[in-house]
């Protein structure tokens, strides 16, 4: 079926996003300024302000942010700062408040975490505090297949879209020495821990309501840069998750999907999956079995707003608001 949005802001709209309903804003971070292989692209984070449909610069420069997410006291964001060849990649947080005195919002920003055992991050995609104190991330090499981020490659291999590099190969070839392979993290206590996965390129991240399983998306069929191949697998992995140990146990590939990327994805309050895919949005139950697919060009990530029923979007053109109505189902479509 295809979905229709209730309203919308044209906004060169591409990660986050988070709806701060105390403010009555829609934060993102919006698509890069420059194609890869740009060493230093510009992403700034905005805010749509509902009210209004007034549309907002709050950080300039986000130090191409990505996912971002809530905390759990739900007075800061947490943003998944994918860094660039002068700057490192980072975990940061933001208060919602600002810096305080009347000081912009980078006054506030505070680095959670920057590195694994001594080795910089690649570029963290997507974040989530699962309960308080425990924040779970992924953090792909995609960064440094762009070029953003640095890598081995020539400018003229990374932006060769027919010269895919599988994650095998680009460890081999492309990644500079010391740094990490692909991989999802958590952080418990100030402890950084490195969760046990198995996957070659984690991307997606969403957590049951009690926290206690997480779904992580595993995308090495998109390179990231143009390349697609389609070998490659494009699917979701349900984890058992112990939120004070900082640990996953008893994954199990849950779906595939033969068209599309699982880029943003949320559960909602009784645990039903929803994934952007640049597709579509798809909605499986917490086994994976398909509920709802409906048209949304372009939709790249997503927030549940359940409190208003409603659901947001980012398109790299466009904020989009839509009924959960189009999305919610028991078995049957409902358009």
């Amino acid at each position: 079926m295809r979905a229709t949005p209730q309203r919308s802001v044209a906004a060169p709209a591409h990660e986050g996003p988070v709806y701060v309903a105390e403010q009555g804003r829609l934060y993102y971070a919006t698509a890069p300024d420059a194609d890869p292989p740009a060493r230093s692209p510009n992403v700034s984070i905005c805010y749509w302000k509902l009210d209004t449909d007034a549309v907002e610069v709050w950080v300039p420069d986000a130090r191409m942010a990505n996912g971002m997410a809530p905390s759990a006291d739900g007075k800061a964001l947490l943003v998944c700062e994918q860094g660039d060849w002068e700057r490192p990649a980072a975990i940061t947080r933001y208060a919602l408040a600002g810096g305080g005195d009347g000081s912009p919002p980078e006054a506030s920003r505070e680095v959670l975490v920057d590195a694994y055992e001594g080795a910089p991050l690649n570029s963290p995609n997507k974040v989530l505090e699962v309960v308080p104190g425990c924040i779970v991330f992924t953090d792909p090499d995609y960064g440094r297949r762009q070029g953003f981020r640095p890598n081995n490659l020539p400018p003229s291999r990374i932006s060769d879209s027919d010269a895919f590099l599988s994650p095998e190969e680009f460890a081999a070839n492309g990644r500079p020495d010391g740094t990490l392979p692909p991989s999802a993290y958590a952080l418990v206590g100030g402890v950084v821990k490195r969760l046990d996965t198995g996957l070659t390129q984690p991307h997606g991240l969403a957590a049951s309501p009690d926290g206690t399983r997480l779904y992580i998306s595993e995308t090495p069929a998109d390179d990231g840069v143009g390349g697609f191949d389609g070998s490659q697998c494009q699917c979701v992995h349900a984890y058992d998750f112990d939120p004070a140990a900082g640990t996953v146990s008893g994954g199990v590939k849950i779906l595939d999907l033969p068209q599309g990327v699982p880029d943003g994805m949320a559960c909602d309050a009784e645990g039903r999956l929803y994934c952007a895919t640049g597709e579509g949005l798809r909605v499986f139950s917490p086994d994976g079995e398909p509920l709802v697919e409906a048209t949304v060009e372009n939709a790249v990530n997503l927030w549940l707003d359940e409190d208003r029923y409603r659901l947001f979007t980012t398109t790299d053109e466009a904020v989009e608001m839509y009924s959960m109505d189009q999305l919610r189902s028991s078995g049957e479509e409902k358009a």
